[in-house]
């Protein structure tokens, strides 16, 4: 992809190097194998460096969303070793297994998406993707849903604390809940979540009348940024 096209797609091969588990859902090496599935039916210009480098994101940048303690529990969890009570933290469930280099895998993945947004506000990109991102469930101290670090949350607060006002669509079966929790205080995010109903499918939550709260309240005559709603069909 050259610099002046309008697209870009942000990836490392690093991320093959981590894996959730031989029995989990997630399989990680289905990146590199979506990869590899582009560049043989020639989607990629061979002449030069197909994609940007995903570089792992910056703690000043993820504290934006999550705790510091929650942080420290994901860099023991990184070395192999089990954190004291990390049940409470979401960590070591079936989704969420601990496995050494939880913690740079997640880093890397928001660094992507960091990247992204670089991309389109720095380098006149139209359009940017992630191909590992929009782990979407994480909250500010606790992994959910095969989500440790919340790397949509964090690009947006990083946006907002630059002064952007953001619209975040979560198209997926399951509810954006995490990215929703983080900004439903707030006016200078709109987040739109069309899911399946939160009574048939994880995470159970993301029902019609999720309006927002305080300055993020949502009307149905005032559908701007800041507000949120979701949609469970």
């Amino acid at each position: 992809m050259s610099a002046g096209e309008k697209q870009i797609l942000v990836f490392s091969d690093k991320f093959h190097h981590h894996s959730y588990g031989p029995r989990h859902p997630l399989k990680v090496e289905r990146l590199r194998l979506t990869m590899d599935l582009m560049e043989d039916y020639g989607i990629f210009d061979t002449a030069s460096q197909p994609w940007v480098e995903a570089r792992k994101a910056g703690e000043q940048d993820v504290l934006l969303i999550h705790s510091p303690e929650y942080l420290e529990i994901l860099k023991t969890a990184n070395s192999g070793r089990v954190p004291s009570q990390a049940w409470k933290f979401g960590l070591g469930s079936g989704d969420n297994p601990l496995f050494p280099g939880l913690y740079d895998w997640s880093l890397r993945v928001t660094g992507a998406t960091l990247e992204c947004i670089r991309q389109v506000l720095n380098e006149n990109r139209e359009i940017a993707f992630n191909i590992a991102g929009g782990l979407h469930h994480a909250t500010q101290r606790q992994a959910s849903g095969f989500c440790y670090l919340n790397d949509p949350a964090i690009g947006i607060a990083k946006m907002v604390r630059d002064g952007l006002r953001v619209v975040y669509l979560n198209i997926d079966v399951h509810h954006g809940d995490g990215v929703e929790a983080a900004f439903y205080n707030t006016d200078q995010v709109l987040t739109v979540s069309l899911h399946q109903h939160g009574h048939t499918l994880f995470p159970g939550t993301g029902f019609p009348d999720n309006m927002g709260q305080g300055p993020g309240v949502c009307s149905q005559f005032t559908l701007g940024a800041g507000n949120q709603t979701s949609m469970g069909i």
